[in-house]
């Protein structure tokens, strides 16, 4: 723990462990460190021989004092593989590109994922909670609409809540390959749900494709 700072470089015996940028990295590394917020600095060094010297040292500078926002997603319920993030309409937030999004931790307990990250000032500010492979932008689930939403205060802290319970939304990707049309003509999905029409190929129910994602 360190008061008030967070840590610009750590050292094992003077030679410098590289900084991670998530909880998922830094447990999935031999060695490296992590500002985990909250003051919580976690550092490892990997395995060494229990004869040899080890000295860890920690540069610290001060905590930005900018507004921050701590982001709980609730009921994120995950596989293998996969970790909840948060994506919005800001540059903070990945500008709602879920390969940009801030993943979080879940230690709420889990099933609860939380974050602590910097936002700008007196901004009004969307959100959604999503799951997503940590090593692939997709496939994505989104947390169900409507979109979470708070106004950034001037300084200081302020906490905003999403939650996964309801019918959540997965995004996929249709390709149609040979698609040749003639002029006036589209290629369109249909499916056994209500998302591709139910199988009716009418225009008003299929699901016209362009190289674009569906939600299902």
């Amino acid at each position: 723990m360190a008061e008030n700072a967070q840590a610009n470089s750590v050292t094992l015996n003077g030679a410098s462990l590289p900084q991670l940028t998530s909880q998922s990295a830094f447990d999935g590394a031999s060695s490296g460190w992590f500002n985990a917020g909250n003051d919580l600095i976690l550092a490892k060094t990997g395995s060494l021989d229990v004869t040899a010297a080890k000295t860890v040292a920690f540069t610290l500078a001060p905590t930005p004092l900018g507004p921050t926002a701590t982001f709980i997603c609730n009921n994120g319920t995950t596989t293998w593989g996969q970790s909840v993030y948060v994506v919005g309409n800001i540059p903070a937030l990945g500008n709602w590109a879920p390969a940009q999004g801030v993943e979080l931790n879940p230690n709420g307990p889990y099933p609860t994922w939380t974050g602590i990250i910097p936002v700008p000032s007196n901004v009004a500010i969307q959100w959604k909670c999503i799951k997503r492979p940590e090593n692939a932008d997709n496939p994505v689930v989104w947390q169900p609409d409507p979109n979470n939403a708070f106004t950034s205060p001037a300084s200081g802290g302020v906490t905003t809540t999403g939650d996964f319970a309801g019918s959540a939304v997965t995004t996929e990707q249709f390709i149609c390959d040979n698609g040749v049309t003639t002029w006036g003509q589209s290629v369109y999905v249909v499916g056994s749900i209500p998302g591709l029409g139910n199988w009716d190929p009418s225009p008003d129910y299929a699901q016209r494709v362009g190289g674009c994602s569906l939600n299902v």
